[in-house]
């Protein structure tokens, strides 16, 4: 079976917080076994940032409902390939609340890939980029 890896960025609607998405993340776990799916969605303030490793098919359902749903504004596709193994592979959903990790570690973040006017790292466009920044959030949670 051909994996492949999907990333994307969206803005978060006005009315989410971190305690709203910790029971959409379990559910998330629960559909996400059985899908075959594996991945990890960061808060990032006022953004999610998302990484979903799969069956194509499952990728693209998934993906097609996330931009139904109203949680998620202005919807950015930032790369989708096929790949040969998972990178994120110990979690059928993990969820990332950038603003609770150590604040060394966030200044890491920005001064590796950049700082918003307003103060947020930088989300960048290139897929190598933007793969590194969520492997990055991925091995510092683990530790």
């Amino acid at each position: 079976m051909q994996l492949y890896r999907l990333i994307y960025v969206s803005d978060v609607a006005s009315y989410i917080d971190w305690s709203d998405l910790k029971d959409i993340l379990l559910k998330s776990q629960e559909n996400n076994a059985q899908l075959d799916v594996t991945g990890m969605l960061v808060m990032m303030s006022r953004k999610f940032l998302q990484v979903l490793e799969g069956p194509a098919e499952a990728l693209n359902a998934l993906y097609a409902k996330i931009l139904r749903d109203s949680r998620h504004d202005h919807s950015r596709l930032l790369t989708y390939m096929p790949i040969a193994e998972r990178h994120f592979s110990q979690w059928s959903m993990q969820g990332v609340n950038l603003s609770m990790m150590k604040s060394e570690f966030k200044e890491f973040l920005i001064r590796k890939y950049g700082q918003t006017p307003d103060g947020e790292i930088v989300v960048p466009d290139d897929p190598f980029l933007v793969y590194s920044l969520l492997y990055d959030i991925y091995t510092n949670s683990k530790a």
